[in-house]
């Protein structure tokens, strides 16, 4: 009995759970190691307003890492070598440039880190322990999420359960166990 309810739990988990695959929204960790953790901007495709790259991990922040309007394509970032901290990465959004006021601000990782609560980053694993993020600068859903892009080398993605996803889990797990004691008592009566 505990050995088919083992497999019923372990099956549902698997159905509940989100696929493990970088996507929309997940989350980027830094590879524990002796390898220094490398940014390259990769470019901007088709941005019109000025994206300030920024980076919060633990206790290490770093501003202005890149400009998505004047870097150079393939400029590197050494962020030297980290623990396996989650890497927030976000960006400042300026309409009217520099010079005009801040319009808003968005995190890599889940949509609720967000004021519009849409994740406003892309991540790409393209092997090697190296993510392409690419972030999206307008609010809501949609967008190319071409507006900012750079490698993340020594790293890797996380898929981050939205709550929701957590709730599926949750109840599938219950009516798991609500069976399981239905069958339990059936054979006692």
């Amino acid at each position: 009995m505990r050995s088919k309810l083992a497999g019923a739990i372990a099956g549902a988990l698997l159905l509940t759970a989100p696929i493990a695959q970088a996507a929309l929204g997940d989350s980027i960790f830094a590879l524990n190691g002796d390898s220094d953790v490398v940014l390259t901007f990769e470019g901007n495709f088709g941005a019109s307003f000025t994206n300030i790259l920024f980076l919060n991990a633990g206790s290490l922040s770093v501003a202005d890492i890149f400009n998505n309007q004047t870097t150079p394509v393939n400029a590197t970032h050494n962020l030297g070598r980290l623990g396996s901290d989650e890497l927030v990465f976000g960006i400042m959004v300026y309409p009217d440039g520099l010079a005009g006021e801040l319009e808003a601000i968005y995190l890599s990782g889940p949509g609720s880190r967000n004021p519009d609560g849409v994740p406003h980053a892309l991540v790409e694993d393209i092997g090697d322990n190296v993510l392409r993020v690419s972030f999206e600068d307008l609010p809501g859903p949609g967008g190319n999420y071409a507006d900012l892009v750079f490698l993340v080398s020594h790293s890797m993605a996380a898929p981050v359960p939205e709550p929701e996803t957590w709730a599926t889990m949750l109840a599938g797990l219950g009516l798991i166990g609500a069976a399981a004691l239905r069958r339990r008592r059936a054979r006692l009566v």
